[in-house]
């Protein structure tokens, strides 16, 4: 239970998180992410002062260090669609643009279908319309985590299968 009294189901760990949206990095920590976990931060993070110094800023909410969140190498993004200097589907486009493919998901109250679908397009994972439950979030945020660590064993995998064949045909040949 958090420090709201709401219940919460706990997230398989270990993962890594960076956080767009300065409200929830203040929620994650309420419930139960170390500084371990949330990695990257924006400068307007400020919440809980004793524990959010601890962790690496990469920009501000509308001006994120897109290379910077990349070197973190998160498991997740977390952000909004109104983002003080940048539209989130800009930060989208440019990861895209840039190859990088990491889960997000887009919270936001000034949404709508049209703005929806041009993010899923871009490849987020989930989209989340303000006002939602805590449950709600966790539930998504636990899927794009799991989906995140099955995605990467399987390309470990495939490099694995790679080169064990490359090495059975060196010895056949």
């Amino acid at each position: 239970m958090d420090n709201r009294g709401l219940s919460f189901m706990p997230l398989r760990r270990p993962f890594r998180v960076v956080c767009l949206v300065p409200s929830w990095t203040e929620t994650l920590f309420d419930l139960g992410l170390t500084e371990e976990e949330i990695v990257g931060r924006t400068d307007y993070c400020i919440h809980p002062m004793d524990r959010v110094d601890r962790i690496e800023r990469v920009g501000g909410p509308k001006d994120p260090d897109i290379q910077k969140i990349f070197r973190l190498e998160p498991d997740l993004i977390i952000t909004d669609l109104k983002l003080p200097k940048m539209h989130g589907l800009d930060m989208l486009e440019e990861l895209n643009k840039q190859g990088y493919r990491i889960p997000t998901i887009v919270m936001t109250f000034h949404g709508s279908e049209e703005t929806a679908v041009q993010a899923f397009r871009l490849g987020v994972r989930d989209y989340i319309q303000k006002p939602f439950e805590i449950k709600e979030v966790l539930a998504c945020v636990e899927r794009v985590l799991v989906e995140s660590r099955l995605r990467r064993e399987q390309e470990k995998l495939h490099r694995r299968l790679a080169t064990t064949n490359r090495r059975l045909g060196q010895k056949v040949a």
